[in-house]
């Protein structure tokens, strides 16, 4: 199994160690990362844009850029996909809310959906 090797100022190697010298905490698994580009512009413009430019259109057709635009005159958002450039649907537009990020994240290693942290002096408990 291929690893990237994140740098990390500061960070102690600790007994849980993975490889001689290097922490656990620096070692991920091989994942392709995507981008994720939110322009303030119209949909039509990008989409000129990336008709101009034949290598950011394989990579946002590909999916390694992901592209978004927002309206410069208001909030509506598109998001470019198979069929163009749809206008984003969110699932949902409540947030969970936790007193603390550790009781959202649990020391869980994959990606998490957002939460709002309020904590508990805050919201009143």
């Amino acid at each position: 199994m291929r690893a990237h090797i994140l740098p990390c100022l500061g960070d102690g190697i600790g007994t849980d160690d993975t490889a001689q010298g290097v922490s656990g905490k620096l070692v991920l698994p091989d994942i392709p990362g995507r981008l994720l580009v939110v322009v303030e512009a119209s949909p039509d413009l990008l989409t000129t844009v990336m008709q101009a430019n034949e290598t950011l259109a394989r990579l946002v057709r590909n999916r390694w850029i992901r592209l978004a635009t927002l309206a410069p005159s208001g909030s509506e958002i598109h998001v470019f996909g198979p069929h163009g450039f749809l206008p984003h649907e969110p699932e949902s537009t409540d947030l969970p809310v936790v007193a603390a990020s550790q009781e959202w994240y649990g020391g869980d290693g994959e990606h998490l959906a957002p939460a709002h942290v309020v904590p508990a002096a805050a919201n009143g408990s």
